[in-house]
């Protein structure tokens, strides 16, 4: 093959607007399973008092009716719906009792009935039950299942049924099928569970049989089949295993029968893994044919092969695999099954990796020199919407990136103000197929405050934050069981509060309630909670609190009066006079009750789109971090970071270490906290290519590309991130060359609001 070309390339960066896509419905790939018609087929619920289904249409897979059918539950035909130990699903079972009917009765069943358009002559009906019989009577009185047809008036034209189960009194359950085909001028189907004809009306029988699990199937085709994939999902060199499962829902035995297997293109078919029933087989030639052979009434089988998908087949492509049975003289007895293998990207094969670093150039050279640190806590994002954050050394990694062009850009809101980028902030690559692409970035951060004596104690970066923190408010007892004398505690208690949006409230108030739901106590204040509160053990009335269990909780207010409840927890008070107590006594709380109300909490302050600092640093490791008085931990290496909600504007922050003597340094660094902003990052490329082909062009028949002379292929993908006043926050992404692209990723209707 020759291939002649030229190619004409224009690569943008681009400033989008802000555009509104018209969204694509998705839809369904793989085919449902052969369904049950019946309603409340295990029994759970209350029986009755719709007993018919409406089919509009009947295939190998049968829709099932928006308003399912119910079990029948006239009285006086001993029907009950015991719970029971062992029930093979659920934990409900019908139960005919034979001595429960009484003089009047027709007898022990129930039934559910499906018409409609889908039900005529021809059709197979298969009906299934688990069944077990707990008593019985000398008569011979036994349990049946059976399948009933009539025409438009509702008269019976046959009926097929299991004939006596013959199975006697069992400890365990047995799952029982009849099958049948309907006749000429059928219009109904009823699905009948009874005892026999010589059950005694008079209640003096002694028969019990339960049932569960019913299921009631209809096809046009006397073999229902159904097929799966281990892996429906895999990449190129991966194998998946494929099972078949076909089964004779007619009511006679078909022999000579076969599956035919259709194999796409690209992928090696496996012979030797070939199973029926677990026993190793082969196919025959030709599509893939296995010999079934013969299948009773009710009969099922299961094939299975092995397929692995060469490197013919193309990434982000559907294959179809289709099966249906027939007889050796062509007569087809089962619909067609299709099955879809979706085609993904290996990670490390058939997609990149971008990783680097964003770090501090202090002598401009664009290179990490000695004494040059990494930056945490940097925002960096794509052009696919991928975001990450730098780790403690300013490190970063983006895998499973898609082979082509792509962006990656720093978010400049996430470093301290009066930084200067020495490389640019957006850099463009190409990656391709298992390649490693290496993307730093230099910054010069400005000279820091602290003085240089006592930068090996503390060095501290801060900035906006980076929008991941989430919201935190807790209150927790220093004990949960609290020891009274006479009117005192043996160690008074204390309640520690932690918060991260302090300066978000105007108010609190921490109420403790007995078992009654009645207030104890209650503490309040106006501003952010303190961190610590103490409490004496006395009433509102000044009284001694009494032993017994007690509910406590904080609930926070903002300037607009709206509310955050932290969950309830529990603490016990025991008196030590109690010579019966014991040592470690549980704190029991009731599972319903006042002690519940509201048990989880409840958040309606909005959080999101709040502005937020971002402090991070180094101190010497083992020294104790306070960031504006609250405890940060320290990690091994001395690093440390916390990120707070706070108000717009100028904001001082005070981070002080101290070592395990007392020694502190303490530093406070006044910052400008911006609740707007608008960070995007665009690529918008378009490729032209004029082809001129000759020879065995079977190798690129699979690309669009190579059917036509002229070809263009272009892609507009952009990620944007916007925020104003702390109040609207949107964030939208879309690309062109992403089938899952949408234009609005995270927006949340309770927190959110639109620009």
């Amino acid at each position: 093959m020759k291939t002649h070309s030229r190619t004409f390339f224009f690569l943008a960066l681009v400033v989008i607007g802000l555009f509104l896509f018209n969204s694509i419905p998705a839809f369904p790939i793989v085919e449902s399973p052969l369904t049950n018609v019946l309603g409340n087929p295990s029994f759970e619920q209350e029986l009755g008092p719709r007993v018919t289904t409406t089919l509009q249409h009947v295939d190998d897979t049968i829709e099932k009716s928006i308003f399912p059918s119910n079990w029948d539950n006239t009285s006086n035909r001993g029907i009950s719906t015991p719970a029971i130990a062992g029930a093979p699903e659920g934990s409900r079972v019908l139960q005919l009792t034979e001595s429960a009917l009484t003089a009047g009765s027709a007898g022990a069943f129930t039934f559910q009935t499906v018409t409609g358009s889908g039900i005529g002559e021809g059709v197979f009906v298969s009906f299934s039950a688990f069944v077990r019989m707990t008593a019985a009577d000398a008569d011979g009185t036994d349990g049946q299942l059976q399948i009933e047809f009539n025409d438009a008036n509702g008269r019976q034209i046959a009926a097929t049924n299991t004939g006596d189960f013959g199975l006697g009194v069992l400890a365990t359950f047995t799952q029982v099928t009849v099958n049948a085909t309907a006749p000429t001028g059928t219009k109904e189907v009823v699905f009948t569970i009874r005892l026999n004809t010589g059950v005694d009306t008079d209640g003096t029988g002694t028969t019990i049989v339960r049932f569960d699990r019913a299921v009631g199937t209809i096809s046009r085709f006397p073999i229902a089949i159904d097929a799966s994939a281990s892996k429906p999902n895999i990449t190129k060199g991966s194998p998946t295993f494929i099972s078949t499962r076909v089964k004779n829902v007619s009511a006679i035995a078909l022999n000579n029968l076969e599956l035919v297997a259709s194999i796409p293109e690209g992928f090696n078919f496996i012979d030797s893994s070939s199973r029926v029933d677990g026993v190793p087989t082969s196919a025959r030639e030709g599509s893939k044919i296995y010999t079934v052979g013969t299948l009773a009434s009710g009969e099922d089988r299961s094939l299975g092969f092995l397929l692995v998908a060469s490197s013919a087949v193309q990434a982000g492509k559907k294959y179809e695999i289709s099966f249906f049975v027939r007889q050796t003289n062509g007569t087809v007895r089962s619909s067609t099954k299709s099955l879809i293998l979706s085609i993904g990207l290996d990670p490390l094969f058939d997609e990149g990796t971008i990783l680097g670093k964003v770090f501090d150039d202090q002598n401009e050279n664009q290179n990490q020199d000695s004494g040059e640190h990494g930056i945490p806590g940097v925002k960096l994002a794509t052009e696919q919407g991928i975001v990450v954050v730098t780790d403690v050394h300013g490190r970063y990694h983006i895998p499973g990136v898609r082979p082509g062009r792509h962006i990656v850009k720093i978010d400049g809101h996430t470093l301290p103000q009066n930084t200067k980028f020495i490389t640019e902030e957006s850099v463009l690559i190409r990656t391709t197929e298992g390649m490693l692409n290496v993307v730093n970035f230099a910054v010069k951060l400005p000279e820091p405050q602290i003085p240089k004596q006592y930068r090996d104690q503390l060095n501290v970066i801060v900035s906006q934050g980076t929008d991941v923190t989430v919201p935190e408010l807790s209150i927790q007892i220093n004990s949960e069981v609290l020891r009274m004398g006479l009117g005192y505690f043996e160690q008074d208690p204390v309640f520690h509060i932690k918060t991260n949006y302090a300066e978000l409230i105007a108010g609190w108030r921490f109420e403790i309630r007995d078992e009654f739901g009645d207030e104890v106590w209650t503490g309040y204040g106006l501003g952010a909670p303190p961190k610590e509160a103490p409490w004496t053990g006395k009433t509102k009335s000044r009284e001694p609190i009494q032993p017994g269990v007690y509910s406590y909780r904080l609930i926070v207010r903002d300037r607009e009066g709206r509310e955050d409840w932290t969950p309830l927890k529990y603490f016990r008070v025991v008196s030590k006079l109690d010579r019966y107590a014991p040592d470690d006594p549980p704190v029991n709380v009731p599972v319903a009750g006042n002690m519940n109300i509201e048990r989880d909490g409840k958040r309606s302050i909005p959080i999101s789109g709040r502005p937020t600092l971002l402090v991070r640093g180094t101190t010497v490791p083992w020294n104790q971090i306070l960031v504006n008085g609250e405890p940060v931990a320290v990690n091994l290496d001395g690093s440390f970071q916390k990120e707070l909600y706070t108000q717009p504007g100028k904001q001082a922050v005070q981070i002080t270490t101290a070592d395990p003597e007392g020694n502190a340094v303490s530093y406070q660094e006044e910052v400008t906290v911006k609740d707007s902003y608008f960070f995007m990052v665009a690529l918008g490329e378009q490729e032209f290519g004029f082809n001129k082909i000759d020879g065995n062009v079977e190798v690129v028949g699979r690309e669009d590309k190579f059917h036509h002379d002229f070809y263009q292929e272009g892609r507009l993908a952009y990620y944007l991130k916007g925020k104003i006043k702390g109040k609207a926050l949107v964030t939208s992404r879309y690309d062109t060359g992403d089938p899952r692209g949408e234009l609005f990723t995270n927006l949340d209707p309770d927190a959110y609001y639109p620009i």
